[in-house]
């Protein structure tokens, strides 16, 4: 079973410029994943699975547990994490940064990562 939090608005102190580090932003984060087979459950029963609303309180946890300069770094530290906690045999995350530094042509950035 493949599951999908889909754009998830996190403030956050990520990057590499000094206003990014003091200010902060909002990132979208958009995450999916899919559970172990001794986790995936065809019951209609909350407890035969992961709660997802556990797995959103673990991402707004892990994505603001540290600081991180890079996209790429953050990503990679919120998968572990979530790997280590959850039987997850398979985790993809989409980070996006709006008007990354306040460059006003460039809508977006983002990395996709998958573990």
């Amino acid at each position: 079973m493949m599951y999908s939090l889909n754009d998830i608005k996190i403030f956050g102190y990520h990057g590499v410029y000094d206003n990014e580090k003091s200010d902060g932003q909002e990132f979208l984060v958009t995450l999916s994943y899919k559970l172990s087979e001794s986790k995936a459950s065809i019951s209609d029963d909350l407890n035969d699975v992961v709660d997802y609303k556990n797995v959103y309180d673990d991402l707004i946890l892990f994505f603001n547990k540290k600081r991180f300069k890079l996209l790429e770094s953050l990503s990679i530290f919120i998968c572990k994490e979530l790997k280590s906690k959850y039987l997850m045999d398979y985790i993809s995350i989409h980070i996006t940064k709006n008007q990354p530094n306040k460059l006003n042509l460039l809508k977006s950035v983002s990395v996709k990562y998958e573990c």
